[in-house]
């Protein structure tokens, strides 16, 4: 769940983020899923209306009609890493730009060659941002930590603490590196371990969902 003082901060869309427009219904409880479907079906938009750009957004919103959005984590920035430059599915936690008050544009670095002047300064923005987090942010966020002004007690409460402070997960290590608490280090390993588990699990269960036969034949070859 998002901060919902994050609200009061614009931001930029990013090309990947799809803005759907809602139908309009009544809401009632007693409603069957038929007499529902019936409602969506007489009160669909204008199928005139071919794309989000030609649709008379004003008509709608006075009718309470909601706009949203999917894949809404594209709005947030990547996070790079100068060593990893590659991966551009770090993003940032929506917290940490509540310190740090600046916009940035979601879709930095995607293209490479020919970019114009505004682009090249979106990108120095976005590494400005990285490397403030990395460094400044996350020295005051550890700060904090031995100075007793947090003290997470376990997984759960270590993880809530991380992302109220704009701080992702992927940074266990190096909270777990420098601290010289040996509590906070011993929960930070613990749960580096618990994900690096998860992780795996994740990809084995996925890999027996899509080919069981693989696993069948394991199976046979024990015995």
């Amino acid at each position: 769940m998002w901060d919902k003082r994050l609200l009061q901060f614009p931001i930029y869309l990013s090309v990947f983020t799809e803005i759907h427009q809602s139908l309009e219904y009544e809401e009632n409880e007693s409603q069957s899923f038929n007499d529902l479907e019936s409602t969506f079906t007489q009160k669909k938009l204008d199928s005139s209306v071919n794309s989000l750009s030609e649709a008379p957004m004003d008509k709608y919103s006075k009718k309470g009609i909601p706009f949203y959005l999917l894949k809404a984590a594209d709005i947030l920035p990547s996070d790079i890493d100068e060593e990893k430059m590659k991966e551009f599915n770090r993003k940032f936690r929506p917290e940490f730009f509540l310190n740090y008050k600046s916009t940035l544009n979601p879709d930095v670095f995607l293209i490479s060659d020919d970019i114009d002047e505004k682009m090249s300064q979106d990108n120095t923005e976005a590494m400005q941002a990285s490397f403030y987090l990395q460094n400044d942010h996350l020295v005051q966020f550890l700060k904090q930590i031995e100075e007793k002004d947090y003290f997470p007690l376990e997984s759960y409460s270590l993880r809530e603490l991380f992302h109220s402070q704009g701080v992702n997960m992927r940074y266990l290590g190096k909270i777990a590196k420098y601290t010289v608490i040996p509590h906070i280090k011993q929960i930070c390993l613990t749960d580096m371990v618990a994900r690096k588990i998860k992780t795996i699990f994740r990809y084995y269960l996925a890999d027996f969902i899509k080919y069981p036969e693989n696993y069948d034949k394991r199976k046979r070859s024990l015995f």
